[in-house]
């Protein structure tokens, strides 16, 4: 496939490289289209986002607080903004408030977060430091030969973590832009804690993809496929409990790309979707039957 993209991409003749880039700009046209309706990516005030910031999220076994997987506390070294863990002992977690600073030296100072080689370290009232390895968390133990641990494993229907699951995951900031006039190219840029409302709409998203992920995968909008075990894929298996190739991707990555398929197939933009080349034509077929 990299060899056919090479030769129809890549090497293609001035003429066809105007169609593919009309191609993809009427597909990501479209794409966004139906991302605007769904009314998940703007703030309601002229803002639209631009990165979403998510960390999983644990039961630390020693303090019985949910701490944030953050390997490190820097959101952006060039706009000085940082994530600042705020206890809220009466629910034993943490709210995330993103902050900018005045210097690089604080922003140097958070540099180190909640994981640190492999253990869960935090500390509640800043002064009862409890550390906890993420073996530990997972129920690591070995079987004769085998890893194993108190993961569950996904199931083709899932795409979230369950409530019990012991890795959660969370959203915990949003980069925002905005067009600096009507007429500018240029954007401003914030970034921000999650708010209710961000919730609300991260909720619509997760919602929306519970009700259609059957669907789309039936029409082959998004992968039904079973991991194969090897060497390498095993590691899904044993560190997230992950068992099908969608399981690697969060609701919102899901949304999008399911919408891609949906208009590559439903419209007259098959020369982004369909190979005229043997070999991907058989890859096509094997992936229709398998």
């Amino acid at each position: 496939m990299l060899t056919w993209g090479g030769f129809n991409i890549v090497g293609a003749n001035a003429e066809k490289r105007i169609e593919i880039d009309t191609a993809q700009k009427k597909l990501a046209k479209q794409v966004q289209s139906e991302m605007d309706a769904l009314e998940v990516e703007t703030d309601g005030n002229g803002w639209l986002a631009k990165v979403f910031l998510y960390c999983l999220e644990i039961e630390c076994p020693e303090s019985g607080w949910k701490v944030p997987l953050l390997p490190s506390l820097i959101i952006s070294k060039g706009y000085k903004m940082v994530a600042r863990l705020i206890p809220v002992p009466t629910e034993k977690r943490y709210d995330i408030e993103i902050v900018h600073v005045a210097t690089d030296t604080e922003v140097e100072k958070a540099k180190i977060g909640t994981l640190q080689d492999r253990d869960i370290v935090h500390s509640p009232d800043g002064k009862t430091i409890y550390r906890v390895s993420i073996n530990n968390i997972r129920g690591d133990y070995k079987d004769g030969k085998d890893n194993k641990n108190g993961l569950r494993l996904w199931e083709k229907s899932d795409f979230i973590p369950r409530p019990d699951d012991i890795f959660q995951e969370r959203l915990y900031c949003v980069q925002w832009m905005k067009q600096k006039s009507k007429v500018s190219k240029k954007f401003d840029y914030q970034f921000r804690s999650v708010t209710a409302d961000d919730l609300k709409r991260e909720q619509k998203v997760i919602d929306f993809v519970g009700s259609h992920l059957s669907d789309w995968q039936e029409n082959g909008f998004i992968a039904d496929m079973v991991i194969e075990k090897g060497v390498e894929t095993e590691r899904l298996y044993r560190e997230r409990g992950w068992t099908h190739w969608h399981h690697l991707f969060n609701p919102r990555q899901l949304l999008v790309a399911s919408l891609i398929r949906k208009n590559l197939l439903a419209s007259d933009l098959h020369i982004l979707a369909q190979p005229e080349h043997p070999f991907c034509s058989n890859l096509n077929t094997y992936s229709e039957t398998s």
